[in-house]
């Protein structure tokens, strides 16, 4: 095998290694998303607890 056939299967080979590397990341990505929202909502139910306590408490 000749070293410009070798280099391009060594490029290509990373290509495909970007590749895949890329849709892990996107999967990571819609993961941190989908936390943030669920985190965002626990913070109002805990905002609307909270002044519902300071009500019974006063």
């Amino acid at each position: 095998m000749d070293n410009e056939t070798m280099l391009k299967e060594v490029l290509h080979a990373l290509k495909k290694h970007e590749d895949r590397m890329d849709q892990n990341f996107k999967k990571i990505d819609e993961r941190f998303e989908k936390i943030e929202e669920r985190l965002d909502k626990m913070e109002g139910r805990l905002d609307r607890i909270e002044k519902k306590m300071d009500g019974v408490l006063k």
